[in-house]
């Protein structure tokens, strides 16, 4: 058996054994593989020859080992292709098959990467990572770190091309940039990738997912008909320009409210947490905490507001009625339909990336904290559009 264990070698040789046994040379096991035997066994070394001989005079001391100034070359690929035949062979025939450990592949880059984010704020990071790196790790996992030329790289990326949508092509060839990156910072080759290879495409420009007033009031005002605390949740969402996975929180308190401000709700957790350690803050009109008062918690863990959306239109005797009245929907435009009818109103920009807890200019926060009197005066313009009484408030 083959083995990488440095337990096999104990400490060092005894001068007396050292006298009596020859010296041991390091060889190539397969293409690429160089090991030393050692007490009848081969002790795996890697895949780079000096390298390989350097661990085997740390393993077994200088006057164990015999070193070469190059690696042996077959003059013959032909008999080398043979030999390799001969040798699978072989294994395939033993009942306890020689294993050759790989010791730098990118699966063991990439566990070692998914180890990085293994905290509770950084879960979805961690997700995100390895279903990413899932097309990358299926094609090149095995192989050693060292062997993926920029040709490889160019066909992956024009494999990722042909089916994948432009904006999930980008994450997948951001992860990969990320794993090989990370691999140089662990110093596992000695020059970096050409990660400008694999670069991004462009987006275009997004569409408008904003709604109009009416479409937001017949939209609430059907689902209300089905469920009228889910309505009272999607009107919550308006009102407080949240995201879709921010409802549930602020609706289970999933944070608190501020001292200075109490019409602001931080959460515990958020988008905008990871990305600059700022804490995602909503704030919420009046109109948004009669409703928190009025809103039933009659969802369990884990299947929240948009399962809850799913679920409501999965149902076959309420999904033909939906369907009638308004069509396909969904709880994500709320947000976008309540950000562009405050710049419609003439709201300032700032106000308005406030309100959508979009700040990101670190440097002014420290001196300068965002409006949030201001962001909840000009939010009452919400609330104006689209009234409580399409909940029954």
């Amino acid at each position: 058996m083959i083995s990488n264990d440095s337990s096999l070698i104990s400490g060092a040789i005894a001068p007396s054994q050292v006298a009596r046994k020859r010296k041991a040379k390091v060889r190539l096991h397969r293409l690429g593989h160089w090991f030393i035997r050692h007490k009848g066994r081969d002790v795996y070394l890697g895949t780079d020859f000096r390298s390989a001989q350097d661990r085997a005079v740390q393993l077994l001391g200088p006057e164990k080992v015999i070193l070469q100034t190059r690696p042996p070359k077959h003059a013959n690929p032909a008999a080398m292709r043979r030999w390799v035949a001969i040798t699978m062979k072989r294994i395939d025939k033993e009942t306890k098959p020689l294993k050759v450990l790989q010791g730098r592949t990118f699966e063991g880059a990439a566990g070692l990467l998914l180890n990085t984010l293994n905290g509770a704020e950084q879960r979805q990071g961690r997700k995100h990572v390895a279903k990413t790196l899932g097309a990358f790790l299926e094609n090149f996992g095995k192989r050693s770190v060292h062997s993926l030329p920029p040709e490889e790289l160019l066909k992956f990326r024009a494999s990722l091309l042909e089916h994948y949508s432009p904006k999930t092509f980008n994450h997948h060839v951001a992860t990969v940039r990320r794993l090989l990156r990370f691999v140089y910072e662990l110093e596992w080759v000695e020059r970096p990738y050409r990660v400008d290879v694999l670069r991004a495409v462009p987006l275009g420009p997004a569409p408008d997912k904003a709604l109009s007033r009416d479409r937001i009031i017949e939209v609430i005002s059907t689902v209300a008909d089905a469920n009228l605390n889910l309505a009272r949740m999607l009107l919550l969402q308006f009102y407080g320009v949240m995201r879709t996975t921010e409802v549930p929180k602020v609706v289970y308190a999933e944070g608190v409210f501020e001292s200075k401000y109490p019409f602001v709700f931080r959460l515990n957790r958020g988008k905008t947490d990871k990305q600059t350690g700022e804490a995602t803050r909503i704030v919420l009109v009046p109109e948004a905490l009669q409703l928190l008062e009025v809103i039933e918690r009659q969802y369990p863990d884990g299947d929240r507001y948009g399962k809850a959306c799913t679920r409501l239109q999965s149902k076959k005797n309420k999904t033909r009625k939906l369907n009638k009245a308004i069509g396909p929907w969904s709880p994500g435009p709320l947000r976008h339909s309540a950000a562009t009818m405050l710049a419609e109103h003439g709201i300032d920009e700032t106000t308005i990336r406030a309100a959508e807890h979009h700040v990101q200019d670190k440097i002014t926060r420290v001196y300068r904290p965002p409006p949030f009197a201001k962001v909840r005066d000009a939010m009452a313009i919400l609330p104006q559009a689209v009234p409580l009484s399409v909940v029954g408030l």
